[in-house]
């Protein structure tokens, strides 16, 4: 995904303005006057019609984004950092994994994460895949893929590779692989980014991985 420059600045916006509320009560709390609790409900009200209207209009006018092999989708954290990032490099096709044979074929989807921050030394927190075909089938990755390294720490403009594997079956159409991570506190600030894949109603990023 593209860094939701919008979106962070309206969290930004908010969250300045619930500050400058609270020092307005305050103040008049010290002075001992009336709180002007209707201007401010009003301003608020008046804040949350505009983002709300901004986050869906975002959302409703998203499209779906395909990526092909080593192009980035880019993950937005709690502290509102898109840095860490996910590619598929390479799709093979066998019909055994090491010691197991599929039932059908088995997907060896090889990714590249890697961080673009100029300092900080970071990891994908809880990241999940789920590949899904043209007729909406859903297939969860092995336990016998390397899921621990997805999660080691890197430091700035570092990358590694790892494989994700699937069972799927030899009539596959179409399969793309859906990337998420994050843990409860990104997904609830993430609901609300304008401009975020993950915000309310806004269509998904997958990667194309028929070979």
């Amino acid at each position: 995904m593209n860094t939701p420059f919008l979106g962070i600045l309206m969290i930004l916006l908010t969250f300045g303005l619930v500050v400058l509320a609270t020092v307005v009560f305050v103040h008049a709390r010290l002075k001992k006057q009336p709180a002007p609790w209707r201007p401010l409900a009003i301003g608020a009200a008046g804040w949350m019609a505009v983002y709300v209207a901004m986050l869906l209009g975002s959302s409703l006018t998203s499209r779906e984004r395909l990526l092909g092999f080593n192009e980035d989708k880019r993950f937005c954290g709690f502290y509102i950092d898109c840095h860490m990032q996910v590619a598929v490099t390479d799709v093979d096709t066998v019909r055994q994994f090491a010691t197991l044979k599929a039932g059908g074929l088995y997907y060896v989807v090889t990714l590249r994460v890697s961080s673009s921050a100029v300092a900080a030394h970071l990891r994908l927190l809880d990241p999940r895949f789920v590949l899904r075909d043209a007729h909406g089938r859903e297939f969860q990755p092995l336990p016998v893929a390397h899921h621990d390294s997805l999660t080691r720490l890197i430091g700035p403009e570092e990358s590694f590779t790892t494989t994700v594997v699937f069972d799927v079956p030899d009539s596959i159409a179409a399969p793309r692989l859906y990337v998420t991570e994050g843990i409860w506190a990104d997904k609830v600030l993430e609901f609300f980014l304008i401009g975020d894949e993950d915000s309310v109603l806004h269509e998904r990023t997958s990667f194309r991985i028929a070979v």
